[in-house]
């Protein structure tokens, strides 16, 4: 039975890896750097003029940008972590991630984050909206 489910896990991870481009090495050990890969590979400035020429290496600043212009109005409210996950919750045109909670389930074990398998919807939602904050928070704070 493990190896049948290995054999699944497996053709889960090729076929979405496949949908998401070239990931080589995806493993558990570098998995919030998977999903930050996965996130500036899923970022598109299209309709933001003042964004569509940002090198790679600035885009997800340049996300937090957007943000803090378009909800950041929000942050004294909620604080910043709420408030950014709301925002991104709200699918932001510039940003295309998944938002179902089957999509996201299977995204996140793509990407090496084998916990999700025995995890409830809730958890697995709540897992992946805070993974993303720090995706975007970690590189702010320089990491």
């Amino acid at each position: 039975m493990k190896l049948i489910n290995q054999r699944i896990r497996n053709i889960v991870r090729k076929n979405l890896l496949e949908s998401m481009g070239d990931y080589p090495n995806v493993s558990t050990s570098n998995k919030r750097d998977n999903l930050k890969r996965y996130v500036e590979d899923n970022i598109d400035f299209s309709g933001y003029e003042d964004y569509e020429r940002i090198p790679k290496s600035q885009i997800l600043g340049a996300a937090v940008n957007i943000f803090n212009d378009e909800g950041g109005w929000d942050v004294k409210r909620q604080g910043l972590k709420k408030a950014f996950i709301d925002y991104i919750q709200g699918l932001p045109s510039f940003l295309d991630i998944p938002y179902y909670y089957s999509e996201i389930r299977h995204l996140l074990y793509a990407l090496g984050y084998d916990e999700v398998k025995n995890m409830d919807d809730h958890d697995v939602s709540e897992l992946y909206y805070n993974e993303i904050y720090n995706v975007f928070f970690d590189r702010q704070r320089g990491g």
